[in-house]
């Protein structure tokens, strides 16, 4: 998930987090179109956080 908290932070880190920003940065840190599965094992995008935010809850989940 390290990776995938450098992608968030690198594009936009004060941009809020959504559900399509997770689906392109795993996709990115994958080199494939992420599975609803690989999505749903990513920890949950708490509500008005910023990509830099869930990047930070990446990093210590």
């Amino acid at each position: 998930m390290t990776e995938l908290s450098r992608i968030l932070e690198s594009v936009s880190p004060k941009a809020p987090m959504t559900h399509l920003a997770l689906r392109i940065g795993l996709s990115s840190k994958l080199g494939r179109p992420a599975t609803e599965q690989e999505i749903d094992q990513a920890p949950s995008i708490p509500e008005g956080a910023t990509r830099a935010e869930y990047a930070d809850l990446l990093r210590n989940a």
